[in-house]
Parts: C-alpha cells; structure tokens; sequence
C-alpha cells in the first residue's frame, strides 16, 4: 500500500495504528504458526487495511519456552473496531500514529464503552466458568489420590516413598495427603510407615 493509498483511507477518518503481538509456548513450530494464525484471523476482517507486517524468528526464552513477535502496521476504520481487536487478540502494545487528535461524538464513544464492557462481562463470565471447572477437577483429583492412597495400604503398612511409587505421586507431593488423613482419622503412623484405619 503507497502512501496515496493510505492518504485516502486516512481522510475516511481510519486510524494508523501500529500494533505489536506477541506469543510465548511450546514447542516453536507451534508458537510461529499461531503468530501466522492471529494476523490471518485479523485479516479476515475486511475493515482493517493491513500497510504491512514484519515476523520475528520465533527465539527460546529463559524459561525454555518459544517466544513469536510480529509488528503490524495498519489501518482501522475507528475506535470501535481497534477496541474489538484489541480484546478479541490481545496484542503486547498498540500505537495510533495518526491522526494526533481523534473525535468522538457522544454516540460514538458510548458504542466504545458499551462493547468494551460487554467484553469484560463475557471474560468474566468465562473466567468465573473456568474457575469452577478447575474448582471441580481438583476436588475430583484430591478424592481419587486419597482413594488410591487407602487402597495402596489395604492389609499392609507403606512407607511414603513406598506408596508414592504404587500410586506415581512424588513424595513431597503426597506428603500433604498424608498429613491431612492422618488428621481426619483415616491413617495412622508409626515410625516412618503408614496403616490404614478400619
């Protein structure tokens, strides 16, 4: 796109925004695929006029993990639809180059809050529905690790290392567990082995 080209969708009243994302995982084929996949999802929206887009290789963090960058330099038709990819792909930065001042009619600005609240509750509601799955999963796996602890101490006496072995937990990990049945009256220790009680 030439700059008379973006002189044109600039006097239509689009943004020039320059806009950063990044993506960080595992293993790097995937994090350069995803990085691909956010600007063609992004493209995907007619409106947005993309001037051009610049990869980084995908480079191997401190942490062991792919880290993927892609600056993209485009235009946007408003407000609106600069809030929607924002949310909807959650770049690292976003910079409007141009125009220096923007104005908004009351009207406007109102659409603006209303999507960006109507985002907010949907991630909300999202978050509160992740966290009772999560809530409900380590519920269910506290259950099955007590569960095989009693059934790996059925008629016999374990150490911790012993029944960590049995039942594939680590013994700093099962230690909790232990700890916390033996509490409740389920176990009982004798020196450095565990019995159950009936």
């Amino acid at each position: 796109m030439d700059k008379t080209e973006i002189k044109e969708f600039m006097d239509k009243g689009y943004l020039h925004v320059l806009v950063a994302f990044e993506i960080i995982g595992n293993p790097k084929e995937h994090v350069d695929k995803a990085i691909k996949l956010v600007i063609q999802n992004i493209k995907e929206n007619s409106d947005i006029k993309f001037i051009k887009e610049d990869f980084g290789d995908a480079e191997e963090t401190k942490d062991k993990l792919w880290g993927a960058f892609c600056e993209a330099e485009m235009l946007v038709p408003n407000v609106h639809t600069l809030t929607w990819m924002t949310f909807s792909f959650a770049p690292a930065s976003v910079e409007v180059l141009e125009p220096a001042k923007i104005s908004l009619t009351d009207k406007q600005l109102t659409d603006v809050y209303g999507d960006l609240l109507s985002m907010l509750h949907d991630t909300n509601t999202k978050f509160i529905q992740t966290d009772n799955v999560n809530r409900a999963l380590i519920q269910n796996i506290n259950a099955v690790v007590r569960n095989a602890i009693l059934i790996s101490l059925i008629d016999t006496k374990k150490t911790t290392k012993e029944i960590g072995i049995l039942i594939g937990i680590p013994e700093k990990d099962l230690q909790l567990y232990l700890d916390a049945m033996i509490k409740e009256g389920k176990l009982e220790k004798d020196a450095d082995t565990y019995r159950r009680l009936k």
